[in-house]
């Protein structure tokens, strides 16, 4: 990762908000939308819960149909700005970074192909 900047920015949870403005505004970005099977996400969330003791009930935060809209939600945010899409349902965090990374070198290799070729116009 040297010398590149990485953002993280999660949007989960945020069917109410537009974002879109912001991320607009971002130039050449390699964003990567991760996406899971509702089903492991209603898991991770219950054992958070139970984790932290939590005594009020939770009930959009680990309901299906709420999940599996924010799953719909992210891929068609993801679709409208033409983001890579990883689905992460059975990757390990290993696996999922490896494999942003290797996005980011092929996203690194379009933009030089793409600035060269702009520069031999240009002449």
């Amino acid at each position: 990762m040297s010398d590149h900047a990485f953002q993280n920015a999660d949007h989960s949870r945020t069917l109410s908000v537009d974002c879109s403005v912001q991320l607009e505004t971002l130039k050449e970005p390699l964003a990567v939308s991760l996406h899971a099977t509702p089903e492991p996400m209603i898991q991770v969330r219950q054992n958070r819960l139970l984790s932290m003791g939590a005594d009020t009930p939770y009930d959009d935060y680990i309901d299906r149909r709420s999940v599996a809209d924010e799953v719909a939600y992210a891929r068609k945010l993801s679709a409208q700005f033409s983001w890579a899409q990883l689905d992460v349902t059975r990757r390990s965090i290993e696996e999922t970074t490896a494999a942003v990374l290797a996005k980011e070198c092929r996203h690194q290799r379009t933009l030089v192909i793409g600035h060269m070729a702009a520069m031999h116009r240009a002449r």
